[in-house]
């Protein structure tokens, strides 16, 4: 019995409501920290590393409402993750052991999906006009997805679509590489890959492959972090063995593909209201016999906002993640088995 943790990207925000999530969960007496396999993807390889790590989301939680000077306004000088996630770092928390790993069990078909609301203007379903326009609609961080717009549009192939994006981050004036992998490393719990399986998304600037750094990948964990986070336009790309690679969000979805032959998966999606359907497609190719998708209802989409860099939003987005995972504990509990 394979249990798969699938934590998608959603920036700052998306970072303290999964945590809140996650936390939540836990108190409501479904933790999720046993997974089996834990797929991280920009936001979600933060949350996925403290979780591989066993660290205690309690603390994290509570980092969430400290600024990253330590004061409670949660507010900092600009909206990089490396300078307002807190996700973990320092907590002195004591770790999990590795998971122990179970043959496949019979499946028996059924998934749920829990959550929220779905938004008008799905990116999937519509394509790129309608991207530009959530984007604009959607203000500072919404020129970002306009500009992304290119990988939902059905006439620009994948991978030529992926390197137009990535010639648009190589090109973009950012801070430099060193300082932002230097910030990256600051808010990680560790500096090692945990022993629990731990896969973190990516994808080449170059060429436009999907590609999933792991303990097994030679890369150190802090590089593949800042490379799974590295937003086109606002992060660098990062190097690792000579390539440039840049946020694995721009594959699209939330890498529940590649939980392929779990028996259960839980897909924990800040930003399924971009594309759900992709999500859904994901999931279903797994396999897995039970499955659920939580995404943020309409109250913690409010409390997020609408720029998901936004620092001063992070303690409201915990609070509202806290809320919801309380909130969908049965759900998980009928998928999750303990």
């Amino acid at each position: 019995m394979t249990k798969a943790l699938v934590l998608g990207g959603g920036g700052v925000t998306g970072i303290a409501w999964e945590l809140g999530v996650l936390c939540g969960l836990q108190r409501a007496g479904v933790p999720l920290g046993d997974a089996d396999v834990v797929i991280g993807t920009s936001a979600g390889s933060v949350v996925g590393t403290v979780i591989a790590a066993g660290i205690d989301l309690e603390v994290a939680v509570a980092q969430q409402e400290v600024g990253h000077n330590g004061d409670r306004r949660g507010e900092t000088r600009d909206g990089d993750a490396s300078q307002t996630s807190g996700a973990g770092q320092n907590s002195g928390a004591g770790r999990n052991g590795d998971a122990s790993r179970n043959g496949d069990a019979s499946r028996n078909g059924d998934a749920g999906r829990s959550s929220g609301a779905g938004r008008d203007g799905d990116a999937g379903r519509n394509g790129g006009a309608e991207a530009r326009a959530e984007g604009e609609r959607r203000g500072g961080t919404g020129r970002l997805l306009a500009a992304l717009a290119v990988l939902t549009d059905p006439a620009v192939p994948v991978r030529e679509g992926r390197v137009r994006v990535g010639e648009y981050a190589l090109a973009a004036t950012t801070r430099d590489e060193a300082s932002y992998v230097a910030g990256m490393a600051a808010i990680l719990p560790v500096r090692q890959w945990p022993k629990r399986d731990l896969r973190i998304t990516a994808v080449d600037t170059g060429d436009g492959r999907d590609v999933v750094f792991d303990a097994a990948s030679g890369a150190p964990l802090e590089l593949a972090v800042a490379a799974s986070c590295a937003v086109p336009g606002l992060m660098p790309p990062i190097t690792i063995d000579g390539r440039r690679y840049m946020d694995g969000g721009i594959r699209l979805g939330a890498g529940a593909d590649l939980a392929a032959g779990a028996d259960h998966l839980v897909v924990i999606a800040p930003m399924a209201w971009i594309d759900r359907d992709r999500i859904e497609t994901e999931m279903a190719s797994t396999g897995a016999g039970k499955t659920l998708l939580i995404d943020p209802d309409e109250a913690a989409l409010e409390a997020m906002g609408q720029n998901f860099m936004d620092p001063g939003r992070r303690a409201a987005a915990a609070r509202a993640g806290l809320r919801q995972g309380a909130a969908v504990a049965d759900a998980v509990r009928a998928v999750w088995p303990s």
